[in-house]
Parts: C-alpha cells; structure tokens; sequence
C-alpha cells in the first residue's frame, strides 16, 4: 500500500443490518397479527450472536436484550448491538454475519402463543418446537410438542440485511367459572 492512499471494498464480515419485530396479543392463535389484535409493549426481547466461531455457547457470544416500544415492536441494529463484530472491537454496534436466535420472555398476564420466523435465510426448525398454533396442535395431536419456547433461532444475516417479521404472539388464559347446586324443584 500506498502512504495516504485509499483502500475501498473491504469486507471484514461486518453488516449494518438489523433483526427486527413485534410482540402481539394473539387472540386466535393464529400467529399472525390480524385486526383488532393489540401490540404488547414493554415485553423483553433478548437477541444472542454466535460469536466469530459461530458456535453458541463459547467465550465469544454476544447477547443483548431490549423491551417493546408502545407499539410493541422491538429493533436490533447499531443503536444497541455494540461488540456484535466478528473482531470484538467495536462500539459502533454494527451487526456481523453468522447465526443469531432471538429469544422472547413471555409477558405477565399472557401464555406463549405462536411465534413466526422473518425474512432472513434461517437453519431448518427455526422456530423452537413448542411454538405451533393452537389450531395446528389440535390438528396434529400426536406431535408432541407444547408451549412455552418464545425463541427463533439459526437466523443468518446478510451484509447489511433489514431481517424483519420476527414476531411472538401471545395468547391471554381463558377460564370458565360458575357454581354447582342441588335444584330440588
């Protein structure tokens, strides 16, 4: 290289992407946000980077966690993802390639409802088992599967990737109450 000349087109694995969401009241199961359905704000929405070695569970991983706005949408990008680059130096925050999961803590008040995997490429069962529909469950009794995994995972993102439709719905618990008595009459 030259002194004080300029070297363009670099790649160094780093994106300014972003992973984005929303968490929502899911009041037919569907996993889908359909008409009337409100947004849940203040739920906690954790994402979690692999790392440069792209395995979870390593020295190397990265996790930061943020809450829904009033819209209950929830955004990973260069605001709050510092120390998400493959060389760890970073305090821009930009978003690296490799594998992320996005992980949901269910609000208070709500059951885990269906959650549904966005636009990025994604490893096969992105969404957690765990996470089908109640439609889907009584369709398919003999799945074994149940409630309660609110994470999506093998998420890869692209150089500069707008990765969106991460979604968790929500699901409010249904009771039936009432009374029991002898009618003698």
């Amino acid at each position: 290289a030259v002194a004080g000349a300029s070297i363009t087109g670099l790649n160094f694995g780093n994106t300014t992407g972003s992973l984005a969401g929303r968490v929502f009241s899911d009041l037919d199961d569907s996993g889908a946000q359909n008409g009337a359905e409100a947004w849940i704000r203040g739920a906690t929405v954790r994402l979690e980077w692999s790392g440069a070695d792209n395995v979870f569970g390593t020295l190397d991983d990265r996790s930061v966690a943020t809450t829904t706005d009033a819209l209950g949408n929830y955004l990973f990008d260069h605001t709050n993802t510092a120390g998400f680059v493959a060389n760890g130096d970073s305090t821009a925050g930009l978003l690296s390639t490799g594998q992320y999961r996005i992980i949901e803590t269910t609000p208070d008040g709500y059951i885990d409802g269906a959650d549904a995997a966005g636009n990025a490429a994604t490893a096969p069962g992105a969404v957690a088992a765990g996470t089908e529909s109640a439609a889907w469950l009584l369709a398919n009794p003999a799945s074994g599967t149940g409630r309660g995994a609110d994470r999506i995972a093998g998420i890869q993102i692209a150089a500069a990737q707008a990765a969106t439709g991460y979604n968790f719905g929500e699901v409010l618990p249904s009771s039936i109450s009432g009374s029991v008595h002898e009618d003698l009459n």
